[in-house]
């Protein structure tokens, strides 16, 4: 299976360039079916004066998809977008019945 992560929106306080929210999701492929997750990551208050402290001129994809992988249980969604795409995987397995006409 393969899971892909994409940050598509942060939000940003404009006065110090602090990210206070992540939006991202996640999308799991396998087979030709994939599940997908979204949803917004709230990040921890910073000081711009804190030794870790980003500003958002500086932020790349991977630097907050570490803090929201971090942070999230990657382990449990993985394991629902796995049982999401094994239940079609095999209802399309075991189809009994088609619509249609022969012409």
């Amino acid at each position: 299976m393969e899971h892909t992560w994409e940050i598509h929106n942060l939000k940003r306080n404009l006065s110090d360039g602090l990210v206070t929210t992540a939006s991202y999701w996640c999308e799991t492929e396998f087979s030709g079916e994939n599940a997908r997750s979204v949803g917004e990551y709230y990040l921890p208050a910073k000081d711009s004066s804190d030794p870790d402290f980003v500003s958002y001129d500086s932020l790349t994809q991977d630097i907050v998809l570490g803090w929201i992988t971090g942070s999230l249980d990657t382990e449990a969604m993985y394991s629902k977008h796995s049982a999401s795409i094994a239940e079609r995987l095999y209802q399309k397995a075991n189809i009994t019945s088609a619509n249609g006409t022969p012409w």
